[in-house]
């Protein structure tokens, strides 16, 4: 999720990792540092790491999904050091060197210090992990088998706090649209690439409910 600030001197830009896809469920696999490479990849690019939000996930939840080993309670009595947290999502923020020249200002009324005092936080723990579009309908079967939406409220909070009214975000991958309806939903215009048909169809019909002639995709 991008938006059109990263164009100026001192841009942002906004990625949620799902840690699934670090990971791997083979019992004797690492789990990958993606959101490391992410990173490093950011900062040879001119890119400066500008927050790290760690979003809380239920591990319950995770392990009725993914069957993964080390989340199973009977592998705990059989060997607990085998067993491992749950993995959350991260949302990594990056952001250009330099003054922003187009401030984003907000007032006690439109942003309260109580929600700048749970959004401030390292960890989200409010996420509503069930506020997502409907993927089903654009699963193919050769999808992979866990294929996850970003949270709306994720996407939101971002919009909110890099973002202006009127402001341009750019999703490079669109997937179902989730970025461009919570853009349009709050005044912001957006641009969406996608490389799969089946998904980029059902964005389409996911903004198009909301406003379609304020869309520009791709």
């Amino acid at each position: 999720m991008r938006n059109s600030r990263e164009t100026a001197v001192a841009g942002s830009v906004g990625i949620q990792l799902n840690l699934k896809s670090e990971g791997t469920h083979v019992y004797n696999s690492p789990i990958k540092d993606l959101s490391g490479s992410i990173i490093r990849a950011h900062e040879e690019a001119g890119w400066m790491l500008h927050s790290r939000i760690t979003i809380w996930k239920s591990p319950v939840v995770e392990m009725t999904r993914t069957k993964a080993l080390g989340l199973l309670h009977k592998q705990l009595k059989k060997d607990s050091g085998r067993s491992r947290a749950g993995m959350p999502d991260y949302l990594l923020v990056f952001r250009k060197p330099g003054d922003n020249l187009r401030p984003i200002t907000h007032t006690d009324d439109s942003f309260p210090v109580e929600r700048w005092q749970e959004w401030a936080s390292p960890v989200w723990m409010t996420v509503d992990q069930t506020n997502v579009l409907n993927a089903a309908v654009a699963r193919q079967a050769q999808d992979e088998k866990h294929l996850c939406p970003l949270q709306l409220d994720v996407i939101h909070r971002a919009l909110v706090m890099w973002s202006a009214p009127d402001d341009t975000v750019l999703s490079p991958f669109m997937g179902i649209g989730s970025e461009g309806v919570e853009s349009l939903k709050i005044g912001r215009k957006f641009i969406g690439i996608e490389l799969k048909e089946a998904y980029f169809s059902q964005a389409v019909a996911h903004v198009d409910a909301k406003d379609r002639q304020a869309v520009i995709a791709y």
